[in-house]
């Protein structure tokens, strides 16, 4: 019940798109860590790609300090950002 409300939220306050186009990755799940929940998402079959922008504002409307960082692994090569409240956006260049 916890994953489904939890990709549910996430859904509605995450917004990724590659090269213009919207995607609606799959989540897999989470885990909490310390003061920090770890979620995981995977979006398969996306061709290759020159650029990932997204807008995350989860817990935005909850925490005023809320900070988010976003790692994205494609091809095995990891790029890595953080975002902190109110800043909602971020891209990723490949």
């Amino acid at each position: 019940m916890v994953d489904t409300l939890i990709a549910r939220y996430i859904r509605q306050h995450l917004q990724i798109s590659i090269d213009g186009h919207m995607i609606a990755p799959r989540y897999l799940g989470y885990k909490i860590e310390e003061d920090a929940a770890w979620c995981f998402l995977e979006a398969a079959g996306v061709p290759a790609m020159k650029k990932l922008e997204l807008k995350d504002d989860i817990l935005y409307e909850a925490h005023e300090s809320q900070s988010h960082m976003i790692h994205v692994i494609v091809n095995d090569k990891r790029q890595s950002t953080k975002i902190d409240n109110p800043k909602s956006m971020a891209s990723f260049t490949f």
